[in-house]
């Protein structure tokens, strides 16, 4: 199932979100696309997608070299998870 966002911002939101976009696109260019929708194809039916569980974790996964298995997938969002926990 796809699903279309759309969203609207002042001029410096705008500004800020399509530096953010520039940067993500360039990242993109060299991730490994095949371990992208990998893993995305194995998360997307999760409940948590979309919630606490995005594509922006994924993408995050990808370009950052964390893995190659669903496996280390789950363990980069558990410690992320851990590391965003109060006084973690």
């Amino acid at each position: 199932m796809w699903k279309v966002d759309l969203w609207a911002w002042d001029r410096a939101g705008f500004d800020e979100k399509l530096g953010e976009h520039q940067r993500l696109a360039r990242d993109l260019a060299h991730a490994d696309r095949d371990l992208i929708l990998q893993i995305k194809d194995a998360v997307h039916q999760r409940r948590e997608y979309r919630d606490t569980l995005t594509s922006m974790d994924v993408y995050a996964f990808a370009t950052q070299g964390r893995g190659r298995t669903l496996r280390e997938f789950d363990e980069f969002l558990a410690r992320r998870s851990a590391g965003a926990a109060p006084g973690g």
